[in-house]
């Protein structure tokens, strides 16, 4: 049998981080700290 493949999984999680970064840096943003201002 075939193992499935791993790269749908792994980009889903890729996805889920970036948006959770881009989450912290809105959230560092809107306090007033502009250093993630990218």
């Amino acid at each position: 049998m075939k193992q499935p493949s791993k790269k749908p999984n792994k980009t889903a999680r890729l996805k889920a981080m970036r948006r959770k970064k881009l989450q912290r840096a809105r959230l560092r943003v809107s306090k007033g700290e502009r250093k993630y201002s990218r």
